[in-house]
């Protein structure tokens, strides 16, 4: 003879995942959207730049009149006003560091720092990637504060870096990014 209660006793298992996958289920969430077209920024142009970089300032060592010269460079390059006249970034210096602030609608900050003294081309292509990115945040609304930190001393034990850091005023960070490598 059948017995009914077996085959009940089975059930039970697809009867649970059917229960987990009924409140487990949802839809997919939506991918995430880039503000900015992907070709705003410009590889060639992040080239050229250090193309003339590398020309006019051969010697980056550390305190060097090339490392002094390229930043001030660097100054002058965020501090340039865009399109509409009127200078973006709060340029300062903090000795031989260069500090470019754009404020956004919040005051969490995001900080994205390059050293200047690296040796060779490759060590310039993160100073020519920083002025990239600030030429294409000049001309974009942002919501976070942008702190863009130009510093030497790459070469010796990051020491500029350092100092940048510990002076640096209390307040929300949020992400850091050191480029170069």
């Amino acid at each position: 003879m059948l017995d009914v209660r077996v085959y009940r006793t089975a059930f039970l298992p697809a009867l649970v995942a059917l229960f987990v996958a009924a409140f487990a289920l949802e839809d997919r969430p939506a991918p995430g959207r880039a503000t900015l077209a992907p070709d705003v920024f410009s590889g060639a142009r992040a080239f050229e730049t250090l193309e003339a970089l590398d020309a006019a300032y051969p010697d980056r060592s550390p305190g060097s009149a090339g490392d002094l010269g390229m930043a001030a460079e660097v100054a002058r390059q965020l501090a340039a006003p865009e399109e509409n006249a009127r200078p973006v970034f709060n340029v300062r210096r903090d000795g031989p560091t260069v500090i470019a602030t754009r404020t956004g609608f919040s005051g969490r900050r995001i900080v994205v720092l390059a050293h200047r003294d690296a040796p060779g081309r490759a060590g310039l292509s993160a100073t020519a990637a920083l002025l990239e990115l600030g030429r294409v945040f000049k001309t974009r609304e942002i919501d976070k504060t942008l702190v863009l930190v130009s510093t030497t001393g790459a070469t010796t034990g990051f020491g500029e870096a350092r100092e940048w850091a510990r002076s640096e005023q209390e307040g929300e960070v949020d992400g850091v990014i050191v480029l170069g490598d």
